[in-house]
């Protein structure tokens, strides 16, 4: 679904359910991203 993209498919998919759910901003998304990325 996500090709080429620089990360899963599934953290996509939990950043999207964030931002919908909590109206987070694309910064505060980021943010979430680079923890998860870095958590790996």
């Amino acid at each position: 679904m996500f090709k080429g993209c620089h990360f899963p498919s599934e953290v996509i998919l939990e950043t999207v359910r964030y931002y919908l759910a909590y109206k987070l901003s694309y910064r505060e998304i980021g943010f979430i991203c680079i923890k998860v990325r870095n958590a790996t």
